[in-house]
């Protein structure tokens, strides 16, 4: 696997958003509720 690390712009925000979406959720929803998952991340991962 070749990994590249490149300095985001505007047009990379909505693939960032899922892959931060994607790792949080993976890492954070055995210790939480769903509820409570699904409002965090619409409020931290708001595009707005």
């Amino acid at each position: 696997m070749t990994v590249t690390i490149k300095k985001c712009t505007l047009e990379d925000l909505h693939q960032l958003q899922e892959i931060s979406y994607e790792t949080f959720q993976e890492t954070f929803k055995h210790q939480n509720s769903p509820g409570n998952m699904n409002t965090y991340l619409e409020k931290a991962l708001n595009l707005n």
